[in-house]
Order: C-alpha cells, then sequence, then structure tokens
C-alpha cells in the first residue's frame, strides 16, 4: 500500500508550445493544457511501487510538441533572414551621417599619411645646406671705400667647403662680375674664422654707390645656398688724379668682346697706386697703403702680398720687407 500525496504536475509538451509561442511573438495563445497527470511523492521504501504507476506523456502530446518547434524554427528563420537582409542594405547604402562620418576619417588619414611621408622625405633628402643656419649680421668698412667686412653667424663652419662673393655691375655697364671664393681653410689660416662667427672680406666695391653683393655658400656634401645682401660706400678722394671722371677715347660696347674685364694699373699720381679699373673705366681698388713705390715691392717677388692688400692688411708690411 502506497502512501503518497497526490500534487497537480505540469504539461511538459504543452509548456514548451507556451515558451516556443512567446519566443517567435507570432504564435496564438496556447490551448489549456489537455490532460494532469498526478505525480505521487513516496517515501523513499516505496519509491519503485511509486514509479510504476505514474503515466508518461502520451503519443499526441509529442507530435504537437514537433509541430510548434518546426513552426517556430521557420519562422525565426524568416526573422532572421530579414535582419540579415537590412543589415546588408544599410552596409550598401549607409545613411548620410554615417556616409559623412566615413569621408572625414579617410580625409583625415590622407592628411596624416601626406604630413608623415612629407616629414620623412624631408629627413631623408636633407643636406648640409638645408641643415646649415647663415645669417648676415654685420657690415664693416675697410681701409678704402672699395673694400668692407661682412659678418656672419655660421651654425656649423665644419661642412663649409667655401664662400663666394659677386658683386653686380651698374646698370648699362659690360662689365662682368667681380667675384672672389674664400675656401673655409684659407679663412681659418687668416684668422677670419672664430666659430660661429666668420668674417669675409669683401673688395671690389664701387664707391660712393649702394652695391648688391651676392653670396654663395658651397658645403662638402656637394649642395650650396645663396644670399645677397647690399653695401653703401663712401665717396674716394682720388687726389684730382682724374679716375673718378676719366677721360674715355673709346668707350667699350656690347659688341665689344675683351677676354679681361679688369685693369691692374701702376700710376704716378696721388699716393694711393697700383689701382684697378674694369674696363667701363671706373675705379675698382686702389692700394691701402699711402706710399707710392708699393708697386716696386710688389714686382719685385712680393705678388703673394696682393691677396693681402687687396683686403686692406697691414700685415702685407711684413712680406714686403722680407721680399725687398
Amino acid at each position: 500500500m502506497c502512501h503518497c500525496r497526490s500534487t497537480p504536475v505540469v504539461d511538459f509538451p504543452a509548456a514548451a508550445g507556451v515558451v516556443a509561442s512567446r519566443f517567435s511573438g507570432s504564435l496564438s495563445t496556447p490551448e489549456r493544457r489537455q490532460s494532469r497527470f498526478p505525480r505521487r511523492r513516496c517515501p523513499r521504501r516505496h519509491s519503485d511501487e511509486c514509479a510504476t504507476e505514474q503515466p508518461g506523456p502520451s503519443p499526441s502530446s509529442r507530435s504537437d510538441l514537433g509541430a510548434r518547434l518546426n513552426s517556430t524554427s521557420s519562422k525565426n528563420k524568416r526573422v532572421l533572414s530579414k535582419i540579415l537582409l537590412d543589415l546588408n542594405r544599410l552596409l550598401r547604402h549607409p545613411p548620410h551621417f554615417i556616409t559623412r562620418n566615413i569621408r572625414l576619417m579617410k580625409t583625415c588619414s590622407l592628411i596624416a599619411i601626406s604630413a608623415v611621408f612629407m616629414v620623412l622625405t624631408r629627413l631623408a633628402s636633407a643636406t648640409q645646406a638645408d641643415d646649415t643656419m647663415i645669417t648676415i649680421t654685420g657690415i664693416t668698412a675697410g681701409a678704402t671705400p672699395f673694400i668692407s667686412k661682412l659678418t656672419l653667424q655660421v651654425s656649423s663652419t665644419t661642412v663649409l667647403k667655401n664662400i663666394q662673393f659677386a658683386i653686380d655691375p651698374k646698370p648699362g655697364s659690360v662689365t662682368r662680375p667681380l667675384s672672389g671664393t674664400y675656401s673655409n681653410d684659407y679663412l681659418v689660416s687668416r684668422g677670419f674664422e672664430h666659430p660661429p662667427e666668420v668674417i669675409l672680406p669683401v673688395y671690389g666695391l664701387y664707391a660712393g654707390y649702394t652695391n648688391t653683393v651676392r653670396l654663395t655658400y658651397r658645403f662638402l656634401d656637394g649642395s650650396s645656398k645663396q644670399a645677397f645682401t647690399s653695401i653703401t660706400t663712401p665717396t674716394f678722394d682720388d687726389q684730382g688724379c682724374g679716375y673718378n671722371n676719366p677721360t674715355k677715347f673709346q668707350p667699350r660696347t656690347n659688341s665689344t668682346h675683351l677676354s679681361y674685364d679688369y685693369i691692374f694699373d701702376n700710376s704716378a699720381c696721388g699716393d694711393f697706386s697700383p689701382v684697378i679699373l674694369d674696363s667701363d673705366g671706373a675705379l675698382r681698388w686702389v692700394s691701402p697703403f699711402r706710399f707710392s713705390s708699393m708697386a716696386r715691392y710688389m714686382y719685385h717677388g712680393a705678388a703673394r702680398c696682393l691677396e693681402w692688400i687687396l683686403m686692406g692688411a697691414s700685415a702685407c708690411l711684413q712680406t714686403i720687407a722680407i721680399s725687398a
């Protein structure tokens, strides 16, 4: 005899139908449970006997559950397909704000890539001319109006190869520009270079005129760069020798081709001989030493002194004394 209590239990197939209908959102409310199977709770010693008396679900309930699940599965597939189709359309034809953001991101990316490329190209192609800063910081008058000295600030003199200056001719002149080139070794040996400062003598200027001077800086890696400046010079007293207003018997013209542009002349007039004139007849240099025997000493073996007196260096006197 089994002493058990009868309690209502849920029909599992019908419950599965309820869950499936709520998941799909399209099934009608399931019918009320067809039957209830009493479940007996028995003591542990009568469990075998009670188990034989509990009935299982009927075959009709199983088939009803399978139909409901199949119906739910097909509808879920249709819903999933619709979601995927909408997502595909969204990706292929995005709204305006998404398209705008994408375009903005692409533009920003291109700008960033271009900036990085420019920086890398700059670093890869940088030369000593690009990396070296040279500034003209001062102009000092020389011993005569035909000489001046430029003061340069150079960020690195170790990469400097040479410096060239060239003076623009006056308007209407047929003379080629007067120019000179100083190697870096020469500037060091003559005491014109005290890093970062470099003194650059410029000779051959027009007296009483604003001269345009062009500078070319050349570096050890073969690179170069240019700069220009203006030098205004005072007038020169030629002591009545006629250099400032010479008489031209046959002026040079553009059709006249000469192999030279400058003339070195010795004169007994005045105390500034020798002098240098260009082929236009303009005075471009005079001796900075005020005695007329200078030319005689130069012709007697003191040619090396010429480079000094061009720049007005008084140390030339020692060279003259030795050579004489």
